[in-house]
């Protein structure tokens, strides 16, 4: 991979991070990934292993990168929903460009590089990143609050008889996370803080700025939309998981296909990994195994998984982050000067 240039075919040296040092990391754990993959088949079950993954054909690789597709698109249709709710003026088919390149920057500990796409946003519409930092928050809370649902939902297929209690928790986090929208008890405790320091005032109005902007995506019908939207794209790719295994004779439910993607990409995040590296993969055959999948099937379903929605996705954002950079250049030309005093990402 080379880093992207403009069409003179210079290098983008003023962006805030190195292209060519996550494309290297891209491709290190790529590699290291199916390394791991193939090494832990022969190991675990040998040629078993390999006999299950011919029962994957290539419509079951179409149906699975589909299902990812799907989770993209709605991930998509919720971001421009956040725009347009805070009255960005981006347009809807660059901002949709934008979003698909920031999964070029999935392998970055806890996906914190995909805050490109306000650098995006920055470049190329003049955009304070005070006014766009509440779509990466609202993007992220969504993500988490539909993954704990999906989690908890999940439940009921593991643990049976239990489902007053998981139906009990579901309402819990869904009522947690429409409070955590509301900037109503951020904002006083902002200008609280900087009554008790009494310093950076540029600090303290930004982050309250940033928190108003926020506010206005705390409404209840927008973030339940969001949080709907959040639930049907990673449903998507639980389903995956889930038509996988099946293909692969394992004998595993929907719902327990649904405890075992999302709880696994909860750990993921939660270990602040690189595309929750090594944490995802090593509770999803953990967790498959403790439902009687046996050890190979259970290495290789989460090794194909992994590859049609992780690194599908940074693939895909590899893709499409020349013609993001491109879209950020006026006429293609010189970028856009910076304001003065403008922060780094």
């Amino acid at each position: 991979m080379r880093a992207p240039r403009d069409r003179e075919g210079r290098r983008f040296a003023d962006a805030p991070f190195s292209f060519g040092r996550i494309e290297r990391w891209a491709v290190i754990g790529a590699v290291t990934f199916a390394a791991v993959a193939v090494g832990a088949g022969f190991v675990v079950g040998g040629g078993d292993a390999f006999q299950h993954l011919k029962r994957i054909d290539a419509v079951l690789v179409l149906t699975l990168l589909a299902l990812s597709l799907l989770n993209y698109g709605v991930r998509i249709a919720r971001w421009l929903m956040f725009t347009r709710a805070t009255e960005l003026p981006v347009p809807g088919g660059r901002n949709s460009v934008y979003f698909l390149a920031g999964f070029a920057m999935s392998t970055t500990p806890g996906k914190l590089g995909e805050a490109v796409r306000l650098w995006f946003m920055r470049r190329g519409h003049d955009l304070p990143y005070e006014r766009t930092a509440g779509l990466m928050i609202a993007d992220r809370l969504s993500d988490a609050a539909a993954a704990l649902l999906l989690t908890l939902a999940g439940l009921g297929g593991v643990f049976a008889g239990h489902g007053w209690t998981v139906a009990a928790l579901v309402a819990i986090v869904a009522a947690a996370s429409a409070v955590l929208l509301m900037p109503g008890w951020s904002v006083p405790m902002v200008n609280t803080a900087y009554r008790m320091v009494g310093r950076a005032p540029r600090l303290f109005g930004s982050v309250r700025r940033m928190l108003i902007h926020t506010g206005r995506l705390g409404s209840p019908g927008l973030y339940l939309a969001g949080l709907g939207l959040g639930l049907v794209g990673w449903g998507a790719e639980a389903l995956a998981l889930w038509v996988l295994l099946d293909a692969m004779g394992a004998d595993v439910g929907l719902l327990q296909a649904v405890f075992v993607f999302c709880f696994a990409m909860l750990v993921g995040a939660i270990a602040m990994l690189p595309g929750g590296l090594g944490g995802t993969e090593v509770s999803m055959v953990g967790l498959l195994i403790a439902l009687g999948v046996s050890p190979d099937i259970a290495i290789g379903a989460t090794a194909v998984i992994r590859i049609t929605t992780l690194w599908f996705a940074v693939a895909l954002g590899f893709a499409v982050l020349p013609l993001a950079m491109r879209l950020i250049r006026p006429d293609g030309g010189e970028p856009r000067p910076k304001p003065a005093g403008e922060a780094a990402l």
